[in-house]
C-alpha cells in the first residue's frame, strides 16, 4: 500500500516574482486569481493532517510517500508513477473556471520557481492520469469567490479522478477547522484500513468531529464520497 499525500507547507504557493504574467493561454494568472478573490495562502494545518494519515499508515508497517512544500510540485507529481499508489490525497487548494483565460478547475500545486502555470493540475491533466486508486481525497479546497458553486467544481475535478481510474474520491466542498478535518481524516482512514466501506467511514469519521465538541454541520459535514 503507498499513500501519495501533498500539503502546503511553504510560506506561500505562489512565487510573487511570478505573479504577473500568463505564459500560456488557457491557465490562469495568480494575480487575476487573487484578485477575484481566491486565497493563496499557505494551508498550515494541511501539514499535520497528512503526516497524521502518514503515521497511521506507517504503524501498519504500510509504505509512504508524503510530498510537502517544494517536494509538492507538478512535475514531480507526474513524474510518479501513480498506478503503484492505493491512496493519493491532495490537501491543497482548488480554482474553478471563472475568471477570463482560465479554461477548466485546476488544483494548485507548489511553485517550481519557474514557469506560474507548472503551479495548476488542470482537469484535462488529471483525466490523463493512469491511476489504479482505491480512493483519491482533496481535502481543504478552497474553489473560489462564490459565484459559482465550490461544489460544482470539487465535484467537477472529483469525477476526472475517477475517469483517471479512482474507484473513488472524496472532496470537501468547503475548507474547514483544520483541527475538525485532522481528527475527521484519521478517523476515516481508520474505518477503509478496517476495511469499512467509504460512506460507513466518512459516517463514523463525521460522528467523530460531532462527539468532540464540533455541533455545527459547517465542521462535520464538509466531505462527501463520489464512487466507491
Amino acid at each position: 500500500m503507498k499513500l501519495q499525500a501533498r500539503a502546503e507547507k511553504t510560506d506561500s504557493a505562489v512565487s510573487p516574482s511570478l505573479s504577473k504574467e500568463d505564459p500560456k493561454p488557457g491557465m490562469p494568472t495568480t494575480q487575476k486569481l487573487q484578485s477575484r478573490g481566491f486565497s493563496f495562502d499557505r494551508l498550515p494545518g494541511t501539514a499535520v493532517e497528512v503526516e497524521s494519515i502518514a503515521t497511521l499508515l506507517q504503524k501498519r508497517q504500510e509504505t509512504v510517500d508524503l510530498r510537502l512544500g517544494i517536494d509538492a510540485t507538478k512535475s514531480k507529481l507526474l513524474d510518479t508513477d501513480l498506478s503503484q499508489f492505493r491512496f493519493l490525497h491532495f490537501a491543497t487548494h482548488g480554482v474553478l473556471a471563472v475568471d477570463t483565460g482560465i479554461q477548466e478547475p485546476s488544483l494548485v500545486l507548489s511553485s517550481d520557481g519557474t514557469d506560474p502555470s507548472h503551479m495548476f493540475l488542470s482537469m484535462s491533466e488529471i483525466l490523463r492520469l493512469k491511476l489504479q486508486s482505491e480512493s483519491v481525497v482533496l481535502s481543504a479546497c478552497n474553489t473560489g469567490s462564490g459565484k459559482i458553486s465550490r461544489a460544482e467544481g470539487v465535484m467537477s475535478l472529483g469525477r476526472a479522478f475517477l475517469a483517471a481510474g479512482a474507484n473513488s474520491v472524496t472532496v470537501s466542498l468547503w475548507q474547514v477547522s483544520d483541527d475538525s478535518t485532522a481528527l475527521l481524516m484519521e478517523t476515516y482512514y481508520k474505518g477503509i484500513l478496517e476495511h469499512k466501506t467509504k460512506s460507513a467511514a466518512l459516517a463514523e469519521a463525521r460522528y467523530a468531529v460531532f462527539a468532540n465538541g464540533a455541533k455545527n454541520p459547517f465542521f462535520w459535514a464538509p466531505f462527501i464520497v463520489i464512487g466507491e
